[in-house]
């Protein structure tokens, strides 16, 4: 049996490549949600109220998840809840070189704040969170990420 671009010789009205495809378009969430396993450092810096920052402390990063999802516009994978739970981080821009998002949050006097970016091409995340303590300190964590798209298991 020959066959021609979608169509089976036998019968010619046997769309062969749309059975296929079929489960591939059958799954459009496969497509709209990326995980990525990371590898890199992350970076702090404290500044104490009116004062000169300390040594930065450097610290390596292995296997860490970063959740992109296209459909509901949002990254997760660096703040977490106190039931372990990732925050989805609002996207701001998207476009083909990558994805840029940005949120705050206050927590008591205190007050969180995070942007970075998720490059299509190279995969590498760039983050920088800032956190206003209470007492007027500041602490700085700035995230280098190269990472892989991981794949599911099933």
């Amino acid at each position: 049996m020959r066959m021609r671009i979608g169509v089976c010789e036998t019968c010619c009205k046997c769309p062969t490549v749309l059975v296929l495809a079929l489960p591939f378009l059958a799954s459009p969430a496969l497509a709209a949600s990326l995980t990525l396993g990371c590898s890199g450092t992350v970076t702090t810096t404290s500044f104490p109220k009116g004062g000169v920052a300390g040594d930065a402390e450097k610290e390596s990063i292995v296997d860490w998840s970063v959740a992109v999802d296209s459909d509901e516009r949002t990254v997760s994978g660096f703040w977490a809840e106190l039931n372990g739970v990732h925050s989805p981080l609002p996207i701001i821009t998207d476009d083909a070189n990558g994805v840029t998002f940005r949120a705050n949050k206050k927590e008591g006097a205190s007050q969180y704040y995070i942007q970075g970016t998720v490059d299509r091409i190279t995969a590498k995340v760039d983050v920088m969170e800032t956190i206003q303590w209470s007492n007027g300190g500041m602490t700085t964590k700035n995230w280098d990420l190269r990472c892989k798209p991981t794949k599911p298991l099933f």
